[in-house]
């Protein structure tokens, strides 16, 4: 018997497969000491360099779009000092 109803397919119910479509960014200044690196497997390079923390976050709001997504903010020292989720199906971020 199946306990899922017919028109709901399992990707919708099994979290493992949820959390995979969860993209996280991480914020981080850059090593050469100008600048933000975003780094996520969402983007196509992997890496993108910013020139503002606040424009780093932005970015990667943007580029999540409405899909689930975690932005993470590191200080220089490596220290989580931020951290942004947005849900599915939302446009912005809350602080």
């Amino acid at each position: 018997m199946n306990p899922l109803p017919s028109n709901m397919n399992a990707s919708h119910s099994d979290p493992k497969q949820q959390r995979s479509r969860l993209a996280v960014y991480e914020v981080r200044p850059a090593t050469t000491g100008e600048g933000f690196d975003v780094i996520s497997e969402a983007l196509s390079t992997g890496r993108l360099r910013l020139s503002k923390q606040y424009v780093a976050i932005g970015y990667a709001t943007l580029h999540s779009g409405s899909h689930p997504s975690v932005i993470r903010v590191y200080d220089a020292a490596g220290e989580l000092i931020a951290t942004h989720e947005q849900p599915a199906g939302r446009d912005t971020l809350d602080g």
